[in-house]
């Protein structure tokens, strides 16, 4: 892990201390420079790999993005790269209903754990979320919370823009090892009827909004302006994924 070079891509200081506040600001600077993406297995129709070698040539060197498995992957590398303790944990979208297939984070400081999430095409916390039951917490001026749903699971949920609540993840807190979720990626990548084989999917946040792909559809989204646009040709679909999300394919 070339911790400089990771740096830049992100466009963050090195942290002298390591606590929330450090890991705040590196995961909303990761957030607003590293796309969410799913290119590699519906675009260029490709096997998505995890080789921690070919995650940092595609997402540092090469400017690149990705969907859970490869960027919270790197980024949970690059945290223990600077000293945190961090792991990655099992999660589930919204419903217990569905398959684990999801990668989240975890960071251990002395006063417990926290969630952090940088690959998430979903409502991810723009900031980490204590692990604490019932606790509300305001990340970002977002309201997220936990609640204990089991032994084993938690559930993560938010208030929606409209005001409501909305359910985001479950997960356990148990830590797994980056070969556990190879089979969970390469499904992800080569199911035919799967969602990132499917659909073009390409997300940036920025702070004040996001920029998104959805098929040919593209968004910008910044304060309560929202403008969508529907893209006509492939000439125009690279042109935005390299002025918008930084992508030159």
């Amino acid at each position: 892990m070339d911790v400089n070079a990771y740096l830049k891509r992100i466009g963050a200081e090195k942290p002298t201390v390591l606590n929330r506040e450090t890991l705040d600001i590196l995961i909303r600077a990761h957030q607003c420079t590293v796309p969410f993406e799913d290119l590699e297995c519906n675009y260029l129709k490709k096997k998505v790999s995890l080789d921690p070698d070919v995650l940092f040539d595609k997402i540092v060197n090469k400017g690149r993005g990705g969907y859970c498995f490869e960027l919270n992957c790197i980024f949970k590398d690059f945290l223990l790269a600077l000293g945190f303790d961090a792991f990655n944990v099992f999660c589930r979208v919204r419903s217990m209903e569905r398959p684990v297939m999801h990668r989240g984070i975890f960071v251990r400081f002395e006063d417990g754990l926290y969630y952090a999430d940088v690959g998430f095409g979903g409502p991810m916390p723009f900031g980490s979320v204590k692990l604490e039951d019932g606790l509300k917490q305001d990340v970002a001026g977002e309201t997220f919370w936990f609640d204990k749903t089991d032994d084993y699971w938690w559930h993560l949920s938010r208030i929606s823009e409209s005001g409501e609540e909305e359910s985001a993840l479950y997960m356990t807190t148990q830590p797994q090892t980056d070969i556990e979720f190879e089979s969970m990626n390469y499904y992800s990548c080569t199911n035919p009827e799967g969602r990132f084989v499917t659909i073009t999917l390409v997300n940036l946040r920025r702070p004040d909004g996001y920029y998104s792909i959805t098929d040919r559809t593209f968004t910008i989204k910044k304060g309560s302006d929202k403008q969508e646009k529907e893209i006509t040709s492939d000439e125009e679909f690279r042109s935005i994924l390299s002025e918008y999300f930084g992508i030159n394919l």
